[in-house]
């Protein structure tokens, strides 16, 4: 939804400093995480653990704490998994499950089936 078309459609023709651009969108991702973060949390307070590039964005991380200021901040490197490794390590967890694990349960939320990790398919 959101890609170059979308931006250039939202400028109508205007010229806007890239600094202004990278800006207002580097906000809209702190806001549109930190808003997510309080749905899934009720708003309580969280530790919350950053990773990839953002944990690495000065100003997204601080307007992130500025929005979610009862959380607390570190990076998944306290965890033992390198911050930008999570995609990896996110994805030998799936390898793993699909050969080996069976299904989640996500418990009794409405609509959500229990569902398998993945599925290895071969080629005929």
């Amino acid at each position: 939804m959101f890609n170059l078309d979308y931006l250039n459609r939202a400028l109508k023709g205007r010229s806007v400093p890239k600094e202004d651009i990278i800006a207002t969108l580097t906000r809209f991702s702190a806001e549109t995480i930190a808003g997510a973060i309080k749905l899934a949390t009720k708003n309580k307070p969280q530790k919350i653990f950053l990773s990839g590039g953002g944990a690495h964005n000065p100003l997204m991380t601080r307007w992130i704490s500025e929005l979610l200021p009862n959380c607390t901040f570190t990076t998944t490197s306290d965890l033992g998994i390198d911050a930008m490794q999570k995609r990896a390590v996110l994805f030998a967890v799936l390898a793993n499950e699909a050969l080996a694990g069976g299904s989640v349960d996500f418990g009794n939320r409405s609509k959500v089936p229990s569902v398998s990790m993945g599925k290895v398919s071969f080629p005929k």
